[in-house]
């Protein structure tokens, strides 16, 4: 559905916003008046000027979709610049689709080109998103996926810690959540206190949780700085990208591996209450890479595999059962091109249809 097509079901919750927004300047009128005391007027003046900052400035889905098409992640960074996206289209209510692939850029990039073709597979990629970010936007993740999830994960995603700096940006989390995920992380990861202080503050101001945004627009307009210090970090060749990448995927690490999995164990006990299926797909990178990191890749997918054994909703496809990407597929060291990815996909959903007995919403033809 067209964006201007989608305004007609904006969230109730936004309606309520408005809705208190016009009761307290109906009372103001009446304050006005009536001449009431000082305090009073202060009061609903206050309150009415918070709920209008948060309706106009900080949650309008009119201010999210104006800046998409003018701030790009040169000026706001690759995370902010999925971060807006989605800001966008919590706002707004979608049709759910049978098949919702989640995870970071590689999933973008694989399922992508496959889910603009087929109603029935949606996408929910972020730059950089993993096992804590799940949790985060699983209220997003709800709204979207009506019968199975797809995580394609491997030793990429459980080998990294996963970043506050990225998650401040989710969605308010409520109090009982944080507590949920601060009695898992806490035991096995130890984070900079300004990292953990600079989450709570955006969890729980939208102002400073949307500064990235009104950062990169201010500058944009002033011509200042970018997200990205180095002039040429976007303008890289294919060659040394790769290289870089190959790289960094050096710094993988098992230590991780036990919070990661403790994440997605959460997730998919989520999910469950939620009647939804989780299928974990064996994810993969270049080929080079994955060569050097042989033994995490295997620890990553029998870690998987028995994470998914311990849950009834939840089913593992390991390398012998989804395609295998080639060097030729990528086009860095983690991404592959779009016919690689749709290739994938065509054949992951079949399998994952087979596995679980799922026709597609529309037809086993379309599948």
């Amino acid at each position: 559905m067209h964006f201007l097509g989608k305004l007609a079901i904006i969230k109730s919750s936004s309606w309520f916003l408005l809705g208190a927004t016009l009761v307290c300047a109906v009372y103001l009128i009446y304050c006005l008046i009536k001449k009431p005391t000082r305090g009073i007027m202060v009061f609903c003046f206050t309150v009415a000027s918070i709920v209008f900052a948060e309706i106009f400035l900080f949650n309008n889905v009119f201010l999210f979709h104006s800046a998409i098409h003018f701030v790009s992640a040169a000026d706001i960074g690759w995370r902010q610049e999925s971060t807006l996206y989605h800001d966008r289209q919590r706002l707004i209510n979608t049709e759910k689709a049978q098949f919702l692939a989640i995870g970071s850029s590689q999933t973008h990039v694989i399922y992508t080109p496959y889910a603009s073709t087929c109603d029935e597979l949606a996408v929910m990629g972020m730059a950089g998103m993993g096992p804590l970010d799940f949790l985060l936007y699983k209220d997003l993740i709800a709204e979207e996926a009506s019968e199975v999830i797809i995580l394609t994960l491997c030793d990429f995603d459980l080998g990294r810690q996963p970043s506050l700096v990225a998650a401040k940006l989710s969605p308010p989390q409520r109090i009982d959540d944080l507590i949920t995920l601060a009695k898992i992380v806490s035991p096995i990861a130890s984070y900079p206190a300004c990292e953990i202080q600079d989450f709570l503050f955006a969890n729980g101001i939208s102002a400073y949780r949307n500064q990235y945004l009104y950062k990169g627009v201010l500058n944009k307009l002033t011509g200042r700085a970018k997200a990205f210090p180095e002039e040429d970090v976007t303008l890289i060749s294919d060659e040394d990208r790769q290289i870089q990448q190959l790289e960094k995927l050096r710094e993988l690490d098992q230590i991780w591996f036990e919070l990661n999995v403790a994440l997605l164990d959460r997730f998919i006990e989520w999910a469950e209450r939620e009647a939804l299926k989780v299928c974990v797909v064996s994810g993969q990178y270049h080929p080079l890479a994955m060569q050097k990191n042989e033994s995490l890749h295997k620890q990553a997918d029998v870690a998987l595999a028995n994470l998914c054994a311990s849950h009834p909703n939840a089913s593992f496809i390991g390398a012998e059962q989804r395609l295998s990407f080639t060097a030729e597929d990528y086009v860095d060291g983690y991404h592959v091109g779009p016919e690689a990815g749709y290739r994938f996909t065509s054949h992951l959903i079949s399998v994952v249809s087979s596995n679980w007995k799922i026709e597609s919403s529309k037809g086993k033809s379309d599948l």
